[in-house]
């Protein structure tokens, strides 16, 4: 046998000896729920002046997978408190100051898992609760929807634990506070470590 005969024998029985990536196992399907906390970064741009602000954020997530192999895709909700309190100029006081109250999503999510490991992308709709003092002591109380997207990872320990790291940008244009107040464009980036059970 030539020699570029017997290195493609030899080549073809190692692809075949090589195992194949087992498939995501069948704990990452279903219902979950859990916790999160991390950190928060928020930006908020009042027309005369921009400032950002962090804080501590932290909140309950649930949602359910369909699994087709590796490939696992689902929706997800959650719920979080948000810190970061930003002040900029306003036009009407010296400063306006901007707090979130809370803020929730509603996402589809889809990823790719091997073994007890998964990555995943998501992005979806958000809503938050915001609220607007300024220097006079006015202030107005207002909710509003914008759009979220991101991107995590989870690693099983057994069958129903799971710990997960996730990063998400929120975005919400022209939140609209009313009585001659400034509408406000207001973006946010979390960090959050979490916990998820399996059931």
């Amino acid at each position: 046998m030539s020699r570029a005969g017997l290195a493609a024998v030899t080549a073809f029985s190692f692809l075949l000896s090589v195992p194949e990536a087992e498939a995501a196992p069948f704990e990452f399907s279903g219902f979950y729920a859990g916790a999160h906390a991390g950190v928060s970064d928020m930006n908020a741009d009042l027309g005369a002046g921009s400032d950002s602000d962090g804080g501590a954020m932290g909140g309950l997530q649930a949602g359910y997978n369909f699994l087709s192999g590796n490939l696992i895709w689902g929706v997800e909700t959650d719920v979080s408190g948000i810190g970061g309190d930003p002040s900029a100029g306003c036009g009407l006081a010296a400063n306006c100051s901007i707090d979130l109250d809370l803020a929730a999503s509603l996402r589809p999510r889809i990823g790719y898992a091997v073994d007890d490991f998964l990555i995943y992308a998501t992005g979806g709709i958000a809503a938050a609760r915001f609220d607007l003092s300024t220097g006079a002591g006015g202030g107005s109380t207002e909710g509003a929807y914008g759009w979220t997207v991101g991107a995590g990872a989870e690693y099983l320990l057994g069958d129903i634990v799971g710990l997960k790291l996730e990063y998400r940008y929120m975005s919400f244009s022209n939140v609209d506070f009313g009585g001659g107040l400034p509408d406000a464009d207001i973006d946010i980036h979390t960090v959050m470590g979490g916990i998820n059970f399996h059931f």
